[in-house]
């Protein structure tokens, strides 16, 4: 890759020798699946600061939570880049890329930003969707799955969440194979469709999460995969049992698995919880007021 070379992104692996790793991880029965973040790449924003978003009046690079720049998703090269990464994963042999960051940014910071195309004529979810339908069709040959990292919220096909991130998940779906909502009741807003605390209903925001993005896949080919809540942050009752009712309405809907997150790494509670819902599978019990609560 010219421009990975060229600002140095290949300098300092962490790993040496990825296709070996790969290779070794298939030899153990592992599915490879690589996360690639896309369009929140400061790296990439600081080497060539042209690809970066700028603010609208001063010019200066933007920061989205002050922790980091944003490249133009519309940008030719900004493209171009992330597609030959994939590429080039796919030749190391993984199982399926998965794309996060697949938006634009939500900071109000970053809405005034002038990009690389007419917003009045294109609106931001068909440059994100013509990106993966490019991606998705020149992978075809390497047989790798592609996902996608969408936020819960996008279940709602609020227009103004669309217009703003440019996630239209009916137009997303048929263009990878696996869609992977971040269900996290905690990061839903309170009050949030008449529920005063989502943080703390961790069945009933993943049930009908689900529910709503298994309506968008109806007329596409892609499985739903959902991201659940492992971490503590706004959920006020964290546990085992928090995590538990999230498996309960996973199970009950139609989603083809599902991956926990917990960005500090802490999967404590998570392997606990794990536990007992595995014991509770082996037993042929799905479900138990003693571990759930009931909507």
């Amino acid at each position: 890759m010219a421009l990975a070379n060229e600002i140095g992104a290949d300098a300092s692996p962490v790993i040496n020798d990825p296709a070996k790793l790969f290779h070794y991880l298939h030899q153990k029965g592992l599915h490879v699946s690589v996360r690639l973040v896309l369009f929140y790449d400061p790296f990439l924003a600081t080497k060539r600061p042209e690809l970066a978003l700028c603010g609208e009046n001063n010019g200066n690079h933007q920061t989205e939570l002050a922790k980091g720049l944003w490249v133009d998703p519309a940008h030719p090269a900004v493209q171009e880049y992330n597609l030959s990464i994939a590429k080039e994963l796919a030749e190391m042999g993984v199982d399926e890329i998965q794309f996060d960051y697949i938006r634009y940014p939500t900071s109000e910071s970053f809405q005034n930003s002038r990009y690389s195309f007419d917003e009045d004529s294109i609106p931001r979810n068909r440059i994100i969707t013509d990106f993966l339908a490019r991606v998705y069709k020149e992978l075809t040959p390497y047989k790798v799955l592609l996902s996608v990292d969408v936020f819960g919220i996008m279940g709602w096909d609020r227009q103004e969440d669309i217009l703003m991130t440019g996630q239209k998940i009916e137009e997303l779906a048929r263009h990878c194979d696996v869609v992977c909502p971040m269900i996290y009741p905690s990061h839903f807003t309170s009050p949030f469709q008449g529920i005063a605390q989502p943080g703390r209903e961790p069945f009933l925001m993943v049930s009908e999460t689900c529910k709503r993005f298994s309506s968008f896949l109806k007329n596409s080919k892609a499985t739903l995969r959902p991201w659940i809540q492992a971490f503590p942050l706004g959920a006020g009752n964290f546990s085992e049992d928090y995590i538990l009712e999230e498996l309960r309405a996973l199970d009950q809907s139609y989603s083809s698995g599902w991956m926990l997150w917990s960005a500090g790494n802490a999967y404590d509670v998570a392997w606990k919880a794990l536990d007992q819902w595995n014991k509770r599978s082996l037993e042929g019990i799905t479900a138990s007021s003693k571990f759930f609560r009931y909507y």
